[in-house]
């Protein structure tokens, strides 16, 4: 006979995605590439947004303060005249991350919908 405390067999973290996929609006699973091109898009899609607006990230604040400070003279910046800056950029940046995205993590699909032939 043992005394003191039984041991238990910790059960191992496998991973918050089940095995079938998860379940997508068009009545199936999205399965590997698509789960890791979704899920990666949203960050990336959270830091270009914060460059779009003056307030979307700390850096932008400090970088209006710092210019204020440093050329007293200078226009002010507000924040109409920063999203009129950073708007197309941000813009740009998100089209060029959507085909980024798409080439690495749903190539064949996207080409398949496009009517493209591959090889």
């Amino acid at each position: 006979v043992r005394y003191g405390r039984r041991r238990r067999r910790r059960r191992r973290y496998r991973g918050g995605i089940p095995k079938q996929g998860i379940p997508s609006s068009s009545g199936g699973y999205l399965n590997g590439d698509d789960v890791a091109g979704l899920i990666l898009s949203i960050p990336y899609g959270a830091s270009v947004g914060g460059i779009a607006t003056l307030t979307g990230t700390p850096p932008n604040l400090v970088f209006k303060t710092a210019f204020e400070t440093a050329f007293p003279q200078a226009p002010i910046i507000d924040f109409a005249k920063w999203i009129s800056f950073a708007y197309p950029i941000s813009f740009l940046i998100v089209l060029a991350g959507w085909h980024v995205l798409v080439l690495m993590y749903a190539r064949k699909r996207y080409l398949k919908y496009v009517n493209v032939k591959t090889s």
